[in-house]
């Protein structure tokens, strides 16, 4: 029987974040709904195969999310330097844009 994927480490995920992502806004709130969208992409990383056959699926999960922040401080449009706006933490762990950062979508233009 396939094992149950590790929890999802909020607080680790938000620290990597602010580690990696120091130019976009940082999270003073961990509400409910932000709580709920960050383990629903835990969850997409975690049961990905390649990190279910991983020796420690934590270890290779929180890897995957530290490629994922900064992959996305690459670019231009999501960190603000192309114009006025630039990415949150809520428009990163939202599904459809979540899977447009990981597909390089918004990395036209290299930060």
């Amino acid at each position: 029987t396939p094992s149950r994927p590790p929890d999802c480490p909020t607080q680790e995920l938000i620290d990597l974040y602010h580690s990696r992502l120091p130019m976009l806004p940082r999270v003073e709130v961990i509400n409910d709904g932000r709580r709920r969208a960050l383990s629903a992409r835990w969850r997409e990383v975690v049961t990905d195969p390649d990190i279910r056959k991983a020796e420690n699926q934590r270890s290779a999960a929180l890897e995957w999310f530290d490629w994922y922040f900064t992959h996305a401080g690459r670019s231009a449009f999501l960190t603000g330097k192309k114009g006025d706006w630039r990415a949150d933490f809520d428009f990163l762990m939202t599904p459809s844009k979540f899977a447009k950062v990981v597909e390089g979508s918004y990395h036209k233009e290299h930060a």
